[in-house]
């Protein structure tokens, strides 16, 4: 794996090394000048260098800063001032204000005021005790304890005798024996708590040498405890319940007296360093009996306010200070650095308090309590911000970085900007190159790199975005442009230092139009456009050795994609081709690690990588919607570290990928870092990154320049599991137990849990399940509260599950529920249940025993009286039988003879028919040949004499059940209602009547043709056209029936009769002979129809029809719709070997197959008006108008309607050779 050598440090040990180094800031008062280039060709040398006057430098220290984020009354905060500091038995950091009191969970700050607040909310101090207890001590309101959210105590002066209202100092001592002793130092002495009372310890009882005592420090020496304290004239040591020793000024050449902060150190060798800061002396330590002053000023002040002591993972401390204006201060193994506002990283030089943290999830943090500024928290961490002193280096626009080793072993250091130009720190002082000293051509430096074999010597080059490229080599400087021919174009993004296939070096120039390249001392262009890569727009630039041998060139682009040069072969990598997820290259790395070698191509789409396998270079994106996914698809810059990381420098921070054991860089480790981990800003420049000689990452940012150092990785990375918080069953809080018995009314239950941790807490997600009652865990939600309501009576257990920033998975189980059933549904209750059913049914079958007996009793004397009244019954009936059996030999003797009767008659109409042509009726109509024969009559032909004219004669045949007189009104009434109808479309009824002789007739018009069942039965199916042409008049004379109340109820192709004339086909519609008229009420002589049968053939019947319900002229449109199946299909909607009885269920029950199915000819439209003129509901089908309309559009002629609106059908001419144009009958009778 490639990479810097490692090493091992600590954090301030490296910060101070290079500060020892001489880092210092060069703030240049002169300036250069450059002799004009003049133009060369490409191929031509440019003029001669010219060495510029000397720049003279100045320096200033310079500092790595750590990320810090501070929290004030904005957040939640009681008041800015942070007095004290502890951490309670959860975990939760707990401040003291001049405001009251806050506990921290990681999320939110919960206010706390003190219950003497009307007197003073001002807490000085802060302890719990080993019992829980939260102690309070205040300014003016004495000594609060806390515990279980509610105050438990009270100490003001004289009370329990506490000596004074003021508490500047709160300690436990440990016991030899076991237990702890409260202290509280006031103005009033040293208290101590015994449980019950206090005692106090003063100037005059116990020798302490004020009786103002400042601070307290609890520890101890050779196994038994000590406690220090220390006052306003000076320290004292106590042990054993008295003084062991006294230090001030004249007694132990303290150097001063008063004492305002005390800190103690443990050394590696075992022995205590103690730590004192004083009101206005500094920091002195104590070690051996001696005193030794460490630091008197701090930046300008010598009042000390707070001390800390903090370890590194080796054991090394760090004494952290608090001044009164100073800032804080940092002592590493005698090495200092100093924080103030200045560095942003205290909001405030007034150090009140310092607290570090070591609890909950996530790295310690060091907590540091200013006077009216917040709280800040900082992370010391690998991540540091670089610092330079206002009005030197801008290191906002940071667009260039580069690092090299000089000859004599130091190293130079370098930083191209945005806006200022170009600064270099060579031998600890920094020189600054701008346009207006030196011969830069640019202000905005783009790029660097440092030669040596392509500029024959050590040379650094100077891209620029505008200006072109400058050379400076032995301090002189060396301009090559567009202007003077050198290059194709003056923007500059990336510089390489390769060799070509010979082994010569040369330099590769990236602008943006194209590549230039100096070689041996000329310049020349290199063929990227041979590529094909469509952009020369040149970001980046890499060259990587392959196994066959030479090297591969590879060219990134801003909207190309990326080109690949190996042994005159191109190869390109775009997205059009799949490979990269965005033409815009940014950046391009390869990371060698072993035999394997992967490529990082960071794009505007995220990153893609390419592993060199043994059939090529296999590709895959990493971006924001991938798993892992990253934070943002931007990717500037890309390094690795000494351990084989990849970082990937982004708008939202920047990403530390590992690779998976299994799944390696397809599915890697990802770790975001942002600016709570030092980073200046999350938002990286491009171009700005940079691995050093001792392998620190830098990378500028848009709010200055960040680096990481992995040596500085905490590996005490602090881990505890998620936690239940708090339980309530019903909306009331219950003490968390592991166990937990509910009754069945405890059935809504509310967890609170959380991960306790106080570093990037807001990143932290959940998962829960209540086992029992869900069968899945959640989603990863941020919520840290879940309710149930309603829970059934069983055992539940309840499981969370906590994933960090860093993506480490925590699980555990909290609590077990059981919720007890009611006791109506517990087994004793079943129990009784099942024994009171058995007691109960025994009850009921002795009952229903009586009951039955009793029955029994009283139907055996019915039985008895009924069998008596049974045989008279039967006696009576026997007779009856006989007379019965009489009667109807005689009804059958009857029946025979009417039988025979109707014989007879038949007999006789029949001979009466076949003599009845040449016979006049009423001296009107002579009857010459008979053409029919029907139920009711026969039908001649005949003539009209006084008009000499053919006509039709129906006759009627009398027969049993019509040759009543109501039979005569029926037949007579028959050609009353055709008439009715005078439709040219419908048969003419010229007259009617019953002759001398009594015989009765109709007089009809005379046709000539065939019926339409004649024209089925010859072409079995017809076209839609033919089908449009038939019916559409047969619609029409039914609807002008229709208007007349007028129903025909047996349409039928055999009553569809097509008349043949000279003037084409005619459509009639004949045997009106069952119509009935509606709209005429029904009296007794009306009721010629209503014979109690229906009237019509079964296969064309309206389901309405069939169940004896009312009906109107919609019945004869299901009859024509009918008609329509038969006519597309050949075949009848419903048949039924059954009869009139099969076929009519079929017709009040089923819907017959659609048509387009049977005929898949048939237009589905009309398909459609089939099904629809069919409808089981009446009220669904269209009229006969309608359906004539809907009909009209298949007719092949043109679509004009007649005068009553309807389709026109123009007549058919048909042929003389057609043998259906011979004269048939006139109608069916």
């Amino acid at each position: 794996m490639t990479g810097c050598r490692r090493q091992r440090s600590t954090w301030h040990e490296l910060t101070w090394r290079a500060l020892r180094a001489g880092f210092g800031l060069l703030l240049c008062l002169s300036s250069g000048q450059m002799v004009p280039a003049r133009k060369t060709g490409a191929g031509a040398k440019p003029a001669a260098p010219v060495r510029p006057p000397a720049v003279p430098s100045a320096s200033a220290p310079m500092t790595f800063l750590p990320g810090a984020h501070t929290f004030t009354d904005t957040d939640g905060l009681p008041q800015n001032s942070i007095m004290a500091m502890t951490s309670d038995a959860n975990g939760y950091l707990w401040i003291g204000t001049q405001d009251g009191a806050a506990r921290y969970d990681g999320y939110q700050w919960h206010r706390i005021n003190m219950p003497g607040a009307g007197t003073s909310n001002w807490v000085r101090a802060l302890l719990q005790s080993r019992d829980g207890r939260m102690w309070f001590g205040t300014h003016a309101s004495g000594l609060f304890a806390w515990q279980d959210g509610q105050s438990v105590g009270h100490y003001q002066s004289g009370q329990a005798g506490f000596p004074h209202d003021m508490v500047t100092a709160l300690a436990e001592v440990p016991e030899t024996g076991g237990g702890a002793t409260l202290w509280a130092g006031t103005p009033g002495g040293l208290a101590r708590f015994d449980g019950q009372r206090w005692q106090t310890f003063n100037q005059s009882n116990a020798g302490l040498p004020s009786d103002e005592v400042r601070t307290l420090l609890a520890t101890e020496r050779g196994g038994q405890p000590l406690l220090w304290v220390a006052t306003s004239r000076g320290l004292v040591e106590w042990q054993d319940g008295q003084v062991q020793r006294l230090h001030s000024t004249t007694t132990e050449a303290m150097p001063a007296d008063d004492i305002r902060a005390l800190g103690e150190v443990r050394e590696p060798d075992g022995t205590r360093t103690l730590w004192a800061g004083f009101a206005n002396h500094g920091v002195a330590t104590y070690r051996n009996g001696q005193w030794q002053v460490v630091r008197e000023d701090f930046g300008g002040t010598k009042q000390i306010r707070s001390l800390a002591v903090t370890y590194q993972p080796d054991g090394t401390a760090t004494v952290w200070v608090g001044t009164n204006g100073g800032g804080l201060a940092a002592c590493q193994n005698g090495n200092w650095t100093l924080y103030n506002t200045d560095t942003q990283v205290i909001p405030n030089s007034e150090v009140t308090s310092i607290y570090e943290t070591r609890t909950g999830n996530g790295p310690p943090l060091l907590w540091v309590g200013t006077n009216s500024g917040g709280l800040a928290c900082l992370r010391l961490g690998s991540w540091q911000r670089v610092n330079f002193p206002p009005g030197m280096i801008p290191t906002v626009g940071v667009k260039a970085l580069l690092e090299y080793t000089e000859p004599d072993g130091s190293r130079t250091f370098w930083i191209g900007t945005r806006n200022h130009g170009a600064a270099r720190l060579r031998q600890g002082r920094w020189e600054i190159f701008q346009m207006e000293n030196s011969p830069l051509p640019s202000r905005f430096v783009s790029c660097l790199l440092k030669t040596d074999r392509v500029s024959g010597g050590p040379a650094v080059w100077i891209g620029t975005a505008t200006g072109g490229l400058a050379q400076f080599q032995n301090g002189q400087w060396t301009v090559f442009n567009r202007e003077n021919g050198a290059l194709p174009d003056n923007g500059i993004w990336s510089l390489l230092e390769t060799i070509d296939e010979n082994g010569t070096p040369r330099l590769l120039v990236g602008t943006e139009k194209g590549v230039a390249v100096w070689q041996q001392g000329r310049w020349s262009r290199f063929p990227l456009a041979e590529s094909g890569v469509g952009n020369e727009y040149v970001t980046a630039m890499l060259a990587t050795p392959e196994p066959e041998g030479g090297l591969r060139l590879w060219f990134g682009t801003f909207g190309g994609g990326v080109a690949t040069l190996y042994r005159g072969q191109w190869t390109v990598y775009n997205r059009a081709n799949g490979t990269l997820s965005s033409d815009v290259v940014r950046s391009l790395h390869v990371l060698v690690d072993g035999n394997r070698r992967t490529l990082w191509v960071g794009t505007y789409g995220g990153v893609t990588v390419g592993e060199w396998q043994e059939n090529g270079i296999k590709w895959h994106t990493l971006n924001d919607s991938t798993d892992p996914a990253l934070p943002n698809n931007v990717i500037y810059e890309i390094r690795h570290d000494r351990q084989g990381r990849i970082y990937l420098f982004t708008n939202r921070g920047v990403a530390r990928l590992t690779p998976d054991a299994g799944q390696g860089w397809r599915r890697p480790r990802l770790e975001t870092f942002t600016t709570e981990d030092g980073l200046p800003s999350n938002e990286c420049n491009g171009g700005s990154a940079l691995c050093d000689s001792e392998g620190r990452l830098w990378i500028g940012t848009v709010a200055g320049l960040g680096v990481f150092d992995e040596r500085l990785e905490n590996r005490e990375y602090q881990t505890a599991p998620p936690r239940l918080v708090r339980l309530l069953v019903n909306g009331q809080p219950r003490k968390l137990e592991a166990r937990l018995a509910l009754h069945h009314g405890e059935n809504e239950v509310t967890f609170e849990y959380e991960l306790l941790g106080f570093f990037r807490s807001a990143e932290t997600r959940y998962s829960t399940q209540l086992i029992g009652y869900e069968s899945h865990p959640t989603p990863w939600t941020p919520d840290r509260r879940r309710t149930f309501a309603s829970l059934s009576p069983g055992t539940y257990t309840f499981w969370i599950r906590s994933r960090d920033y860093l993506g480490h998975v925590q699980e555990v189980t909290t609590a077990s529920i059981t919720i007890s059933p009611p006791w109506w549904v517990r087994w004793w209750a079943f129990t009784l249940y099942a024994l009171a059913c058995v007691a109960l049914g025994l009850g009921i079958m002795q009952w229903r025993v009586y009951v039955l007996r009793q029955r029994t009793l009283a139907l055996e004397a019915k039985v008895a009286e009924r069998t008596a009244a049974l045989a008279a019954v039967n006696q009576d009936l026997a007779e009856k039988n006989l007379k019965l059996l009489e009667a109807n030999r005689d009804l059958a003797r009857k029946n025979e003879e009417l039988d025979e009767a109707q014989r007879r008659t038949d007999l006789v109409f029949s001979a009466l028919a076949e003599a009845l042509p040449g016979k006049v009726l009423d001296g009107k109509y002579r009857l010459d040949v008979k053409i029919g024969a029907g139920g009711f009559g026969v039908v001649y032909e005949g003539t009209q004499l006084a008009l000499n004219r053919k006509v039709a004669v129906k006759v009627f045949r009398p027969m049993a059940g019509n040759d009543s007189p109501q039979a005569l009104e029926r037949f007579r009434r028959e050609g009353i209602s055709a008439c009715r109808v005078n439709h040219p479309n419908a048969v003419a009824v010229l007259d009617s009547g019953v002759s001398a002789e009594g015989i009765a007739y109709i007089v009809m018009e005379l046709l000539r043709g065939y019926s339409l069942s004649d024209e089925l039965r010859r072409y079995g199916t017809l076209s839609p056209t033919r089908c449009a042409e038939i019916l559409i008049p047969v619609l029409d004379v039914l609807d002008a029936a229709h208007a007349e109340g007028v129903i025909h109820r047996d349409i039928k192709p055999d009553n569809i009769f097509l008349h043949q004339t000279k003037d084409g086909e005619v459509v009639k519609v004949v045997d009106f002979g069952v119509a009935k008229l509606i709209r005429e009420e029904l009296s007794g002589e009306q009721l010629v129809s209503a014979l109690g049968v229906v009237v019509g053939t079964a296969a064309y019947l309206a389901p309405e029809r069939i169940n004896h319900l009312a009906y109107d002229g919609r019945s004869d449109v299901y009859a024509v719709g009918v008609m329509l199946y038969q006519m597309l299909t050949g075949l009848l909607p419903f048949i039924s070997a059954s009869g009139f009885v099969g076929i009519a269920l079929q017709h009040l029950t089923h819907n017959p197959r659609p048509v387009h199915e049977v005929v898949p000819d048939v237009p589905l439209e009309l398909s459609r008006l089939v099904a629809q003129a069919m409808e089981k509901d009446p009220a669904r089908r269209p009229t006969a108008r309608e359906m004539a309309v809907a009909l009209g559009s298949y007719l092949t002629k043109s679509t004009a309607v007649n005068s009553r609106g309807f389709p026109k059908v123009t007549p058919d001419t048909p042929p003389d050779d057609d043998p259906f144009n011979a004269p048939t009958l006139i109608s069916q009778p």
